[in-house]
């Protein structure tokens, strides 16, 4: 007769840590208000991060001593940590203890769900892999083909390194590999060194699904020189990274959705937070075994993310080594992104990387509060090549050299949404203008919210591309980068009514500076200098064009500008720009975006009310008339 195996689902237990009871032994409770970690013993609920709690661990794990393990660095201990799983296993839950030692282990060992693994200490504890594979590998539920939420997973406390390290990259050889997810996986005071490739790799298979959060804590990922520190293919999972040392890997951070299981609706992380940590790119080179000559090393972003749902970096510091030809933060297809908290970014890797780069296809983006250094050997600091909805505030960028004289490239998409709050209540028309593109619906007696909504969604609006984000609201996507007039709905008498919204984009107390110039904002389009909400200071912006004579040829577009001449040419170098609306002349600066020539210098002076004159000038100080110009007008 087949033996049956009955899969039970086990729910972490979270709440205010006042509240949170006397845990079942091996059960993981979350404290939400102090943000503490606990699990259920016989001897009580034990926090983790405490010495004295890991003792009272110590005192009732399986211990892979207890099975042979001898953690000389000399004695192949595979066995012994493979039988001590096992019996662990076999009990359905537990904590593998493994002390002070070097334990050399010659092939994976599967660590399997509802388990806990504390060294001594890193640096005390340290598992020598003497093979290609991962060193765990971490599988959900006792059937690696049968998938199983809910399933806590604790691990710390060790030092996980490479025995006779080569300078060969190894696929495939990690310190952790992780197949799925668990009800709450924690990875906490680990270092992983010197392995053939990334130091950590989340990948879900086919048959693995999680929905559950994944925190790495006190971590240092170093010298894995093949691959990033830590890895992430294809997860259905959120990932929060709060103290991920990353140093001397080949890249930090990689976060790709891109080989997900297309079968599998939204198949990718929800959001990724790195908090308070730091990564930087291997510097050296690497010789190749069975050669003398040393090739460039192996360089990748400090953060790359592709397809995944949402981004948050806070205070953390990143650095590129030097000729990488990598971007320090490389997004694409990214749909919410936030980098702030004081981060600090140094790009020093070559003619082709920038700062921060951001694809066409990320949307709803925000850099605020952030440091940007620049060298020689870098091209911009910030680079948007039409993100869908982006705003910056706040940065501080310096240093940037490379792509003539040239700081901060930065090119819009917009984005805005219509919400339907009531349906119809009598036949008739509405009408939506997105864009200066026009359109009339028909509305009948008793159209629900969501009908109506479908009825607008369903329409063809020229330059634009809907999305259905729920059933009472549409999101407009211009296909084009540039400027974009906000939604206007006239309901009639039909009793629809509507609230529309313009996804923030703008530039708002941008600092930039470098040795050459008073520092630049660089387009390669005219009008995408945009102007932000009121709320974030946006005051006035026109994009004009002038021969190489200084002669007038044609206003591209503006925004609170006078109208139809808002531009007069004072002298060579010097316009001054009149406002439609006026506002308060000492509380505004003013940003130039050039789209042709060589300048060194910009400054603008004689501030009024109602104007602003604006003065270029080349790399030798002497006036010049520049032959594209975008001014935006910003609140400081």
């Amino acid at each position: 007769m087949a033996s049956i195996t009955k899969y039970v689902k086990m729910l972490m237990r979270k709440g205010l840590k006042a509240d949170i009871k006397t845990l079942d032994e091996a059960e993981i409770g979350l404290a939400t208000d102090t943000k503490e970690v606990f699990v259920g013993t016989s001897a009580g609920n034990v926090q983790l991060a405490k010495q004295s709690d890991v003792e009272v661990l110590k005192s009732i794990a399986f211990n892979v001593k207890s099975y042979g393990a001898k953690g000389d660095g000399v004695a192949d201990d595979t066995q012994a940590f493979i039988d001590c799983y096992a019996d662990v296993v076999a009990k359905g839950r537990g904590v593998v203890y493994v002390p002070s030692g070097k334990y050399r282990l010659t092939q994976t060992i599967n660590h399997r769900s509802w388990l806990i693994t504390l060294g001594a200490g890193r640096g005390a504890t340290n598992i020598l892999v003497d093979h290609n594979g991962a060193a765990f590998d971490f599988v959900v539920g006792d059937d690696p083909g049968v998938p199983l939420q809910g399933a806590d997973v604790s691990f710390g406390r060790m030092t996980i390194k490479r025995l006779n390290k080569t300078n060969v990259k190894i696929a495939g050889n990690h310190g952790l590999r992780i197949h799925g997810t668990f009800g709450l996986s924690v990875f906490q005071d680990l270092q992983i060194r010197d392995m053939g490739d990334s130091a950590i790799l989340i990948k879900d298979d086919s048959n693995y699904r999680g929905t559950s959060p994944m925190s790495f804590r006190d971590v240092m990922a170093k010298s894995n020189l093949y691959g990033y520190g830590l890895e992430v293919v294809s997860c259905f999972a959120d990932i929060y990274l709060d103290g991920f040392h990353s140093w001397g890997n080949a890249g930090g951070f990689n976060f790709d959705g891109s080989t997900r299981d297309t079968t599998k609706a939204n198949y990718y992380p929800y959001q990724v937070v790195i908090n308070n940590s730091d990564s930087e790119f291997a510097g050296g080179y690497i010789t190749q075994a069975g050669s003398t000559t040393p090739t460039a090393p192996i360089c990748y972003p400090v953060i790359r993310a592709r397809y995944i749902r949402g981004l948050i970096v806070n205070g953390s510091t990143l650095i590129t080594t030097k000729n990488s030809g990598q971007h320090v933060i490389d997004l694409d297809y990214v749909e919410n992104f936030k980098i702030d908290g004081g981060t600090t970014i140094t790009a020093d890797g070559g003619a082709t990387s920038s700062g921060i780069w951001m694809g066409a296809n990320c949307q709803h983006g925000n850099i605020g509060n952030i440091n940007l250094y620049g060298s020689d050997n870098s091209q911009y600091g910030i680079v948007s090549a039409g993100v869908k909805g982006l705003f910056i505030e706040n940065p501080k960028i310096t240093g940037f050299k490379y792509g003539g004289d040239l700081n901060l490239k930065v090119l819009f998409n917009a984005i805005h949404t219509l919400k339907v709050t009531a349906g119809a209540t009598t036949t008739g028309n509405i009408s939506v203008t997105v864009g200066g593109v026009q359109r009339t619906i028909a509305v009948t007696a008793g159209d629900s919210i969501a009908t109506v909504m479908g009825k607008i969604s369903a329409t063809a609006f020229t330059g634009y591309n809907l999305t259905n984000n729920a059933s009472d609201t549409v999101t407009f996507t211009a296909t084009a980068i540039g400027y974009k007039r906000g939604i206007i709905v006239n309901p009639g008498s039909t009793g629809v009514t509507a609230s529309t919204t313009d996804v923030n984009k703008g530039l708002r107390k941008v600092f930039v500076e470098s040795e050459d110039n008073g520092g630049y904002i660089s387009s390669d389009y005219t009008g995408t200098i945009e102007d932000a909400p009121a709320n974030y200071g946006s005051k006035a912006w026109v994009a004009f064009k002038w021969d190489s004579g200084g002669s007038f040829i044609d206003l591209r577009d503006g925004q609170n500008v006078a109208n139809p001449t808002p531009v007069t040419r004072l002298s060579v170098g010097v316009y001054r720009i009149d406002f439609r609306l006026p506002f308060a002349n000492t509380n505004y600066g003013v940003i130039p975006a050039i789209g042709g020539g060589t300048f060194g210098q910009f400054k603008y002076a004689n501030p009024t009310t109602t104007s602003v004159e604006v003065h270029f000038a080349n790399s030798a100080g002497t006036p010049y008339d520049p032959d594209l110009v975008t001014v935006a007008i910003f609140a400081r």
